[in-house]
């Protein structure tokens, strides 16, 4: 069964590498300097390759060598962060609220209990 790469989703260990990644002002990072980034007790070299070789097959990420540096392997975002919300929001929308734009924002509106300046900017935003 052929995969399709537009309709791929991140687990939530794929989405923090990726906020990493996204985060850095190149754009692009080797995993050592990712894992630079983590935390103690960060995750094993090993670990993070296997997640980058992983989001490279799932086309979230390219591989790239740079000619300064050798055998070093640099992960580049095919898709922006923005482009991946918009992505999952409509997932979200179309399968857990039949469609309906109406239904997600009611339960938001009711379930993250939204302050009224904030609901306020939100009928400013539609207005607009």
């Amino acid at each position: 069964m052929k995969r399709d790469k537009d309709n791929q989703t991140l687990t939530r260990v794929e989405m923090e590498i990726m906020n990493r990644l996204w985060a850095k002002n190149s754009n692009s990072a080797s995993v050592r300097e990712l894992l630079a980034d983590y935390p103690d007790p960060k995750p094993a070299y090993t670990t993070l390759g296997t997640y980058m070789k992983i989001l490279t097959q799932k086309g979230f990420v390219k591989p790239e060598k740079h000619e300064d540096d050798g055998k070093t392997f640099f992960f580049r975002p095919i898709i922006t962060q923005d482009e991946y919300r918009k992505r999952v929001m409509k997932d979200v929308k179309n399968t857990l609220f039949g469609g309906s734009m109406r239904s997600l924002v009611n339960f938001f509106a009711k379930e993250e209990k939204i302050p009224d300046d904030e609901i306020q900017e939100l009928l400013n935003l539609i207005k607009e």
